[in-house]
């Protein structure tokens, strides 16, 4: 039911290392539960499909919402997962300069994510079009800020982690001249 669900996850990321464990067990769960479940590669209105690499604390959640026909990718914070001291790691990395993995991966889920939601809405008319937005706070933040300059998406970030000048240097100064075109940063004082 195209109200209901949507392929919004492409297989290349189904079929990767990222998909949570928990995640499939939590649909498998779920299919008993309910009489027509999510099968794989749809997202329902609501749920969550976790991605996660602990090697890299690489940690983020998808969800679609039918009502705003909305794709929304949302990375994790420092510290929200079990491999926190891999994440402070990547942070480091990028404060010194280098491009941390979870960066990397950052980018490409975007850009594998976006490039599916382009091939779908080709056969979608105008005024039922799915967006993409990305979202983050902290060290999610700026993994959601490097992916949106990269692959020229929205995000709106809280209080990110900023980009180490090697983030900054493979993003690209054309492209760091239209940040504001493509985030919504929001600071928190205090």
């Amino acid at each position: 039911d195209e109200k209901n669900s949507r392929d919004i996850l492409p297989p290349s990321v189904l079929n990767s290392t990222l998909v949570n464990a928990s995640a499939r067990k939590f649909k498998n769960e779920l299919s008993g539960v309910t009489s027509n479940p999510p099968k794989a590669g749809k997202i329902s209105g609501g749920l969550m499909t976790h991605l996660s690499d602990r090697k890299t604390g690489f940690s983020a959640g998808i969800t679609y919402d039918p009502t705003r026909r909305e794709v929304v990718i949302g990375f994790s914070g420092l510290g929200s997962s079990k491999s926190g001291i891999r994440q402070f790691f990547s942070c480091a990395m990028n404060w010194l300069g280098f491009i941390p993995k979870n960066m990397s991966q950052a980018s490409k889920l975007t850009r594998l994510v976006k490039a599916h939601i382009e091939e779908l809405n080709k056969t979608l008319p105008p005024d039922r079009q799915i967006k993409l937005t990305l979202a983050g706070h902290s060290m999610g933040g700026g993994l959601a800020s490097y992916a949106a300059l990269r692959n020229k998406v929205p995000a709106v970030v809280i209080n990110p982690n900023r980009l180490g000048w090697g983030c900054r240097a493979r993003i690209g100064q054309s492209r760091l001249v239209e940040a504001d075109k493509y985030l919504t940063e929001i600071v928190v004082q205090g």
